[in-house]
């Protein structure tokens, strides 16, 4: 009986993996950018480019549907160059993510309108990065600014209306890498 009673619990374990596995959406995202992409990152200053270096991501799914391997290649030296991240889906319905670098740092992180976003600060800079897909390359952004010395304007009361403080910053680069689905 209990044999009978195992073989049950094991088929119906089975069962339900595998029809788990059948609800996955690999034409979604993230699903949808696994795969091997590569190609050239540009640093570019209000001068133009600064620097180009080769780029890859190396997005694949795990054991677990929640969370895939985000890997991030800068450089040559694919090994030396690799940062193994994982994007784990919160809620894919409401775009919600985090992306985990796998060394206590993790970043809220965004699906909207076809894009993949997050905004952080480090060391008294603040970075908004961005991947989205265009055609059959995917568009990799960081646009970098420093918190110090702000440009402040309004503050201020003109003819009854209440100015918010408002304070901008200046962009000193965006890095920006084109990359194409390895075949």
């Amino acid at each position: 009986m209990k044999y009978i009673l195992s073989v049950y619990v094991m088929f119906f374990m089975l069962i339900s993996n595998a029809q788990s596995q059948d609800a996955l959406d690999t034409t979604r995202f993230p699903y949808s950018w696994c795969g091997y992409w590569e190609g050239k990152l540009e640093i570019i200053g209000s001068e133009g480019v600064i620097q180009a270096l080769p780029m890859a991501y190396d997005i694949s799914m795990t054991d677990q549907d929640s969370t895939l391997i985000w890997a991030l290649i800068y450089g040559e030296d694919v090994v030396k160059g690799r940062r193994d991240y994982r994007l784990k889906v919160l809620d894919q319905e409401k775009g919600l993510y985090l992306m985990d670098e796998q060394n206590s740092i993790e970043l809220s992180t965004y699906y909207i309108d076809g894009k993949l976003l997050s905004m952080f600060e480090v060391q008294d800079n603040i970075l908004l990065s961005s991947q989205h897909m265009v055609g059959d390359s995917m568009i990799h952004e960081i646009i970098f600014t420093n918190r110090k010395n702000p440009k402040i304007s309004g503050n201020q009361v003109i003819e009854n209306d209440t100015i918010p403080k408002v304070m901008s910053f200046p962009l000193k680069n965006i890095q920006r890498g084109v990359l194409y689905k390895k075949q």
